[in-house]
């Protein structure tokens, strides 16, 4: 009988550090052309299964990792259907930030993706910058107000980490804050034309 019950305490455990695992995720918190698809790229290369720009917050539960402006959109959703999961903000120098978002809303450029995708673009946008159309004051106050809003939220905690890729940031700071051992190889610098996802979602 007590064997009976050591095994079935042990399969119940199993079972609850399963769904443990299953709701620590990596999500990656930065806003579009802070180097989100490299983020993405990393994380792959460190054996995570990785999904830049998912369309759905169901899609996501499929993953281990997600990143890209829908994650950057609904982190606070995500932050409560698992709690605890580790939080990567990537960052960028301002004023190269708002050139690179200028170029991709002024190219207009036709979606890959599914409308469903085109519309939580244009829904992030809107609620980030108050306009789908591209107003270089408006879009660099969002981008210092989303800066602000996630180090309120979130700074201070030891499941958060401030990358600055564009700034030379990569695999050591990453590693580190994975608990992983660090690789020996070049960060990934990844622009939409080089992957199957959209120059919108950089």
């Amino acid at each position: 009988m007590a064997k009976d019950i050591d095994v079935l305490s042990l399969c119940g455990l199993k079972q609850c550090l399963k769904m443990w695992s299953d709701m620590q995720k990596i999500f990656g918190i930065g806003m579009p052309r802070t180097g989100t698809a490299s983020l993405n790229e990393a994380l792959k290369r460190l054996g995570y299964f990785s999904k830049h720009f998912p369309g759905s917050l169901e899609e996501i539960a499929d993953y281990d990792a997600a990143t890209g402006l829908s994650v950057c959109y609904w982190h606070k959703k995500l932050y409560k259907m698992y709690p605890g999961s580790k939080l990567i903000l990537t960052v960028r120098y301002p004023a190269d930030w708002v050139g690179s978002m200028q170029k991709i809303m002024d190219a207009e450029i036709d979606l890959k993706y599914t409308s469903k995708h085109k519309n939580i673009f244009e829904e992030a946008i809107f609620d980030f910058f108050g306009t789908i159309k591209f107003d270089r004051a408006e879009f660099l106050l969002g981008y210092k107000n989303h800066i602000t809003n996630m180090m309120k939220l979130y700074g201070g905690r030891s499941n958060f980490l401030v990358l600055d890729i564009c700034a030379g940031d990569g695999y050591e700071k990453l590693c580190n804050f994975l608990d992983l051992p660090l690789i020996v190889d070049d960060f990934p610098h990844i622009t939409g034309k080089e992957t199957d996802e959209t120059e919108y979602c950089d």
